[in-house]
């Protein structure tokens, strides 16, 4: 609408409501996921080899095909088979602009199979078969990229021989750079959030005019804040968002050591198994642990904030998984020999040695 206002259109110059638009918006909220589970393993990459590169005469495309790409290939293969496995079971996006129009994906499919079936009771039957389908494709991804990562030791780049992290200039790209990622921070950040706080004043959804902005009240804000469970909403959302991102963060880092560092027997299928969740739809999952704690009553999280505890932990422990994967790799054994030889165990190794250089993307 503010196209066609600003160009004096008669029709939309795009329709979000659309395939192409399901994809454009789901680009434009993926792309901060696949951001920071790349930083790190950017990050960890010794640009002395880089350095060596350019003075040898090698050109960027060279640089960049050669050494950059390779040294990178786990943490892009990680990232973009976690992101193939999110965008075949994601909702948010599909449900608000290819349901109202009919544009159905396999996550809102399972949706309507769990909420508008023709029959009135919930497919659960049918959405199991589905959910089994994906876990078989999700396996054959996961082995897939373990067979392309499995000599994970050509990619270490940070070993006890000198490394240096520095940053390395962009020259005559740096406008161009600087100009993409603006322009995706304004379609992805600015602009979403400037509507939603206008939306937020309007007294009932409409196309922001200005005489709709005339209209404008603090009416929903005082609802808002006048609600009884706010506080009680806020608190939980706390807990739960603290407590699931630690608990990831930390199995994360304790899983992808056991699978990229270890010889443990079944380290391959603990690697499967850590992000086998995430290609599952999520009401499968939430069936499922109800079904599991009201089993088990000797556990009583049923019916409070620690199932949906667990219920983010599962799901989100393959996001936390394949960025510490990515970033392991990249650390050399060297490192962990000369303190084994120093007399250092596991736990100090751990501790002083690989969580330190894996902090980025454990924080992340």
């Amino acid at each position: 609408f503010a196209l066609m206002d600003l160009f004096g259109l008669t029709r939309p110059p795009f329709d979000i409501f659309s395939m192409g638009g399901m994809i454009f918006v789901e680009t434009m909220v993926l792309l901060p996921s696949v951001y920071l589970m790349l930083a790190p393993a950017f990050r960890n990459m010794d640009p002395n080899l880089e350095h060596a590169a350019l003075v040898s005469g090698a050109s960027v495309f060279t640089l960049v095909t050669r050494i950059v790409l390779p040294l990178l290939r786990p943490a892009i293969l990680a990232a973009s088979v976690f992101m193939l496995i999110v965008c075949l079971v994601v909702f948010d996006v599909p449900g608000a602009i290819g349901m109202p129009v009919r544009v159905f994906v396999v996550s809102t499919l399972v949706y309507v199979w769990a909420a508008e079936s023709p029959t009135g009771l919930p497919l659960y039957g049918r959405i199991a078969a589905l959910a089994a389908l994906f876990i078989f494709i999700l396996i054959a991804l996961g082995v897939v990229y373990q067979l392309l990562s499995i000599q994970g030791q050509r990619f270490a780049t940070v070993s006890g021989k000198g490394y240096r992290p520095r940053l390395l200039p962009l020259g005559r790209w740096r406008w161009p750079a600087a100009v993409a990622v603006w322009v995706y921070f304004f379609l992805s950040v600015i602009a979403p959030l400037a509507v939603l706080i206008v939306t937020s004043l309007l007294p009932f959804q409409t196309r922001i005019t200005a005489d709709a902005l005339s209209r404008a009240t603090l009416d929903h804000h005082f609802a808002f804040f006048n609600n009884a469970r706010l506080i009680t909403a806020v608190w939980n959302t706390t807990i739960v968002a603290l407590v699931s991102a630690t608990t990831v963060a930390l199995l994360s880092l304790i899983v992808s050591w056991a699978v990229v560092r270890s010889n443990a027997p079944g380290r391959r299928i603990l690697d499967l198994l850590a992000f086998l969740p995430i290609g599952i739809p999520g009401v499968m999952i939430g069936v499922a642990l109800i079904t599991v704690y009201l089993t088990f009553t000797a556990i009583p999280i049923y019916g409070t904030v620690w199932i949906l505890i667990v219920a983010y932990t599962t799901t989100f422990l393959a996001y936390g998984s394949r960025t510490t994967n990515g970033v392991l790799v990249q650390i050399h054994r060297d490192l962990e020999e000369a303190a084994r030889i120093s007399g250092a165990g596991f736990w100090t190794i751990l501790r002083g040695i690989a969580m330190p250089l894996a902090m980025p993307a454990v924080i992340a």
